[in-house]
């Protein structure tokens, strides 16, 4: 139920316009602000998810190094010199023995090390685009989060605001009954002791209101850009039933993000382990050159073409250590995985049961607002029959009901999209045998 007091509207109106007097001339975000336009900005170039970005970008120039790594290679050569031949040479005295060369060489043949290594580079850059998308997966969530937050501070607002009203008006009819004898010193004290603690507590979420509204706008990568008012989603999701839990865990080992990244690790350094064994493998290279000189003596060739033959007979202990360095991070790859494996299917486990209880608490929720929404019904009708002179509680007792309905539901919303994340898939991708 929204609450339209005038003193809570007035109060909104004081704080939107602070909140324009703080912001720059230009104003990136509409007003007012929706959860899809917010959710819009999720992959924009936030420092945290650019992080991300660079790291595949990183990869994927690896993975072009390794594709690279047995193309030909062509070099233009060429020097300028001048020779003093003896006087029985041929040509005694000066001679210029300048040249311009090209050659062309072609890896064919090593062990499988050029392979090995594509293959790595492929996996790591494979996990980095998994990361890349769990980034973008953690920003949603975080905007989600923040956004909400930013709706709750409102609320508590509106709520201590009329606490603070009402609180004020008793204290004023108490001390109107002193001057006519009706009051003691005692109750005034009193009163006024409950009216500075409610005046504090109202001037604590009034900053609690611009402090939700900066970490949304840092969120958004719009720091400094406050919203004056966010419109309330109307969170569909929340009429989902649960899926199976089994199903749930057996969907996220295969589409987690997290796990195929960690898969990928895992692939990737086997591949690097057999890199490594792979360089004490027999190389063949083919080569052909051409030259042109300005002294050609008879001896002196313009064509070369062959193949060169290479195997190492002793790299000391370097291959060893070098296997021995590719099987450390292949057994640190293979337990984070294992590690992650087993944590996803408690996670998955936390985050059901927690949807089943918010589930029950969301209906208890909406009865205590549906009660507090007659109560207030009953005591306005009260009010304006003049059988009562204020609304009292009422408005502060509704208030609160919609706040404690709208934080469950928050994190309802907050928990299916947790769901989705660690399954990895939308929710009309799940398993469709519900559980309730």
């Amino acid at each position: 139920m929204l609450i339209c007091r005038w003193r809570i509207v007035l109060s909104s109106l004081l704080f939107m316009a602070s909140l324009h007097a703080a912001e720059p001339a230009t104003q990136s975000l509409p007003e007012p602000l929706t959860l899809e336009y917010a959710l819009s900005l999720v992959a924009n170039d936030h420092p945290r998810l650019l992080d991300s970005k660079h790291l595949l970008d990183s990869f994927v120039a690896k993975r072009r190094q390794a594709e690279a790594a047995d193309d030909y290679s062509a070099n233009l050569t060429g020097r300028a010199r001048w020779i003093d031949l003896p006087v029985t040479a041929i040509t005694p005295g000066i001679n210029e023995d300048h040249a311009l060369g090209i050659s062309i060489k072609k890896p064919l043949l090593d062990s499988g090390t050029t392979g090995h290594q594509l293959q790595a580079a492929q996996f790591y850059e494979e996990a980095a685009e998994q990361n890349y998308q769990l980034a973008i997966q953690q920003r949603r969530e975080l905007i989600m989060r923040r956004y909400f937050d930013v709706l709750l501070a409102d609320l508590q607002f509106f709520r201590e605001n009329e606490r603070m009203a009402t609180s004020y008006i008793s204290l004023d009819r108490a001390k109107a009954r002193q001057k006519l004898g009706q009051s003691e010193e005692m109750e005034i004290l009193k009163l006024d002791r409950a009216y500075q603690k409610v005046r504090r507590d109202r001037y604590h979420f009034e900053g609690q209101q611009r402090l939700t509204r900066a970490r949304l706008a840092e969120a958004l990568n719009r720091p400094g850009r406050l919203s004056s008012s966010l419109n309330k989603p109307a969170l569909t999701e929340l009429e989902r039933k649960r899926p199976e839990v089994e199903k749930l865990q057996h969907w996220a080992r295969q589409h987690n993000p997290q796990l195929k990244a960690l898969r990928s690790q895992v692939a990737a350094s086997t591949a690097s382990v057999e890199a490594a064994r792979a360089r004490d493998g027999f190389n063949v290279d083919a080569e052909i050159s051409y030259n042109s000189y300005t002294f050609q003596p008879s001896a002196r060739e313009n064509w070369r073409a062959g193949f060169n033959f290479t195997y190492p007979l002793s790299r000391g202990g370097r291959s060893d250590a070098d296997v021995a360095l590719a099987m450390s991070q292949k057994y640190r790859a293979q337990s984070r995985l294992q590690d992650a494996e087993n944590n996803m299917d408690q996670a998955i486990l936390d985050t059901w049961m927690q949807l089943g209880t918010l589930r029950i608490e969301r209906q208890e929720m909406q009865a205590l607002n549906d009660y507090e929404g007659f109560y207030l019904d009953r005591t306005r009708t009260l009010y304006e029959q003049g059988l009562q002179t204020t609304l009292g509680d009422a408005m502060i007792r509704i208030t609160d009901a919609e706040w404690r309905l709208s934080r469950t539901e928050f994190d309802m919303a907050m928990l299916w999209v947790k769901l989705e994340g660690l399954v990895g898939l939308p929710y009309r991708q799940f398993p469709q045998e519900e559980n309730k």
